[in-house]
C-alpha cells in the first residue's frame, strides 16, 4: 500500500521521491519556550522589558528603542515564549534503530530547491542519530496528537511502543496520522549556540486536511484554543487597565471589532475573565467589569503574602547564589526607580512585579505560580495609587532587606518583612479605594 493512503487521503500535495511537487507550506519558526520561572515579560499595558548588559535585568523602558544590547536569557525565554509554534516530531533511523524526539524549532528555508531548518539540541541522541544517518523525516502533528507530542518530547527506549509507523525513504520513519510529513536528506549541519540547525533538502512531502497542534508558553493545545487564550489575555489586559468603563454592560460586538475578535473567542474570555473575578454576569444583559472593592484587594494582598511565606519555608535552604542575584537585580532595579529626582512609576511597577513572581517561581510548580498571578497584584496597585491624595508608590526598601535576609538564610527575618509589608500595603490599599467612594 503506498504510503499516501495508508497515511490518510492526501490533499493538494504529491508525495513522490525525488523533489515535492507543490510543496510551499512554511513550517513554523523557532519559539521553544523552556520551562518558565518568571512571568510575562510585558506589562499590563503590553510593554516589554529591557536589559542592560552591565546590571542585569533592569528597570522597563516604555519605548523598545531605547533599550541597551543584551537581553536576559530569561527575558528572552518569555518573550519568544509569545509566538505561537506548530509542533512536530523529527525521526530518523540508524542501523535498523528509529529515533525521535519533538521540537517546534523547525522553518522553511527555501522552495526553489525546497529546503527546511530543523534545530536540535546537540545532547540529543536524536540530533545525533540525524548526523549519521544524514537524513529525518519532519512529521507536523495534528491538534490530536497531543500524547504523541508529550511522549516524544521525553526520554525513553520506548518513544514507538503503540505508535503506527510508516516507512518512506531509506526507510525513514513517517508517523501515520501527522497533518504532514516532509522527508529530507542533510545537506548541512550548523552549530549555533546550544543546538545543531540540520538544513535539509527535502526529498518528499505530503499533507492533508486537518488543524495543527500548537505550543505557546510551554504547552501543547489546539490552535483554537490558542486563539481562545490569546483573545483572553487581550481582554484581561484591557479590564486590568481599567480600558473598559466599569459597571456598565460591554457591548460584545463593538470589542470583536476593536479587538478583531471572533465572537466565540469573545464570549470564552468573558467566561474566564468571570471565574477570575474580574467581570461579572448581569441577569439578562450580559456583562460588566466587576469593580475592585477593598475586600477583593485585601484577600488578594493576604493570599500573596501566605504564597510568598510557605515559598520562603519551603526554598530558603536550597535558594542558590544565582537565584539570590537575581533577585538583587530586580530590588535595585526597583529602587533605581524612584531614586533621587526620578520617578518611574512604570519602571518599579514592573520591577517588584517580577522580583516576586521570581520568589514565588523558587518552588518550581507552575500551577501554583499561575495561581499567584492569577492574583492581579500588579493591577490592584496600578488602580490604588493611580489618584488621591495618598502615596503614588510604596518604598520597595523591603525588597532589598528581603534579599538580604534570604542570603543569610534567616527565614524568621524573611517572613517578618513579608507580614510586615502586608501589613503596610493592605491598609495603603484600603485607603486609597475608601478615598473614592469604596471600589473602582
Amino acid at each position: 500500500m503506498s504510503i499516501s493512503k495508508r497515511l490518510a487521503k492526501p490533499v493538494g500535495l504529491a508525495c513522490q521521491t525525488g523533489r515535492p511537487v507543490g510543496y510551499d507550506r512554511d513550517c513554523a519558526t523557532e519559539a521553544r519556550a523552556l520551562k518558565v520561572g518568571a512571568h510575562r515579560a510585558e506589562d499590563e499595558e503590553g510593554r516589554l522589558p529591557v536589559t542592560d548588559r552591565t546590571r542585569g535585568f533592569q528597570a522597563v523602558s516604555a519605548n523598545p528603542m531605547t533599550a541597551q544590547p543584551g537581553v536576559a536569557a530569561n527575558v528572552f525565554r518569555e518573550v519568544i515564549g509569545r509566538f505561537t509554534t506548530g509542533v512536530t516530531v523529527i525521526t530518523t533511523t540508524v542501523d535498523g534503530r528509529d529515533f525521535g524526539t519533538t521540537a517546534s524549532a523547525v522553518t522553511s528555508l527555501s522552495l526553489e530547491p525546497p529546503m527546511l531548518l530543523a534545530c536540535l539540541n546537540e545532547t540529543s541522541e536524536t540530533g545525533l542519530a540525524i548526523r549519521a544517518a544524514s537524513s529525518f523525516t519532519v512529521n507536523i502533528l495534528g491538534d490530536t496528537q497531543g500524547e504523541i507530542a508529550n511522549r516524544f518530547a521525553t526520554k525513553s527506549q520506548h518513544k514507538f511502543e503503540g505508535i503506527e509507523i510508516v516507512r518512506g525513504v531509506r526507510g525513514l520513519p513517517l508517523i501515520a496520522g501527522s497533518l504532514a510529513t516532509i522527508q529530507c536528506h542533510v545537506a548541512e549541519a550548523v552549530r549555533g549556540g546550544t543546538h545543531t540547525i540540520f538544513i535539509g533538502e527535502v526529498e518528499a512531502a505530503w499533507a492533508q486536511e486537518g488543524s495543527p497542534l500548537t505550543y505557546f508558553r510551554g504547552q501543547f493545545g489546539r490552535f483554537e484554543e490558542a486563539l481562545q487564550d490569546a483573545a483572553y489575555r487581550k481582554l484581561r489586559s484591557m479590564v486590568l487597565r481599567r480600558d473598559l468603563p466599569v459597571g456598565e454592560q460591554l457591548q460584545p460586538e463593538e470589542l470583536t471589532h476593536e479587538l478583531g475578535l471572533e465572537m466565540p473567542h469573545l464570549y470564552y474570555a468573558l467566561t474566564r475573565l468571570t471565574s477570575d473575578g474580574l467581570v461579572e454576569r448581569l441577569p439578562g444583559r450580559g456583562y460588566a467589569v466587576k469593580p475592585l472593592d477593598a475586600e477583593t484587594a485585601d484577600q488578594a494582598l493576604e493570599a500573596r503574602a501566605t504564597i510568598e511565606m510557605a515559598v520562603i519555608a519551603q526554598t530558603m535552604a536550597s535558594l542558590t547564589e544565582s537565584d539570590l542575584a537575581e533577585l538583587r537585580r530586580y530590588a535595585e532595579s526597583a529602587s533605581a526607580a524612584v531614586a533621587g529626582d526620578r520617578l518611574d512609576l512604570q519602571a518599579l511597577r514592573v520591577c517588584s512585579r517580577e522580583f516576586h513572581e521570581k520568589l514565588v517561581s523558587l518552588l518550581d510548580n507552575d500551577i501554583f505560580l499561575d495561581v499567584y498571578r492569577r492574583l492581579g497584584i500588579d493591577a490592584i496597585w496600578a488602580r490604588a495609587l493611580a489618584g488621591g491624595d495618598g502615596p503614588r508608590y510604596i518604598n520597595p526598601q523591603y525588597l532589598m532587606e528581603l534579599v538580604e535576609a534570604c542570603s543569610r538564610r534567616d527565614k524568621d527575618a524573611a517572613t517578618r518583612i513579608v507580614a510586615e509589608h502586608m501589613a503596610e500595603v493592605r491598609a495603603v490599599a484600603a485607603r486609597a479605594i475608601a478615598d473614592v467612594g469604596g471600589s473602582m
